[in-house]
């Protein structure tokens, strides 16, 4: 049985323009594996110009990539601090990368959601509370 990887990102707003930059370079090596895999996004500082200058950019980006991104990605978990969950518009990716798709307040709510629609459902098990201990803190 092959095993899936869970990609993460953590994008903090400190640099708009640059940190989407460099998530559009990690999601270009991803989807060059050509195998499948699942990806956390984490937005600890829950940035409502960030979140829409991102989803302004990840429409653009978009058109080039939607194909790879439905033969590949298995599942997509966004996750904004609680504290900002009802303040900011949700990522509402899932009819957009035709892949499941879905936004939390926290990585465990997120981590949990992954498990249920993209692990699970393939037999597949990934180790939650490990990704936990080592996200502790970021969001």
């Amino acid at each position: 049985m092959s095993q899936w990887p869970l990609v993460v990102s953590i994008i903090d707003g400190a640099r708009k323009a640059e940190d989407l930059r460099d998530v559009a370079a990690r999601w270009r090596d991803w989807l060059s594996w050509n195998e499948p895999f699942a990806a956390l996004q984490i937005f600890p500082n829950g940035d409502r110009a960030l979140l829409a200058e991102r989803d302004r950019w990840l429409h653009w980006w978009l058109e080039g990539q939607r194909r790879a991104i439905r033969c590949n990605v298995m599942g997509l978990a966004s996750v904004i601090p609680a504290a900002q969950f009802h303040k900011v518009p949700q990522i509402g990716t899932h009819s957009v990368f035709g892949v499941p798709a879905g936004t939390f307040a926290s990585v465990s709510t997120a981590l949990c959601w992954l498990e249920a629609r993209a692990f699970r459902p393939h037999e597949l098990v990934i180790n939650r509370p490990a990704i936990e201990a080592n996200l502790a803190g970021v969001a």
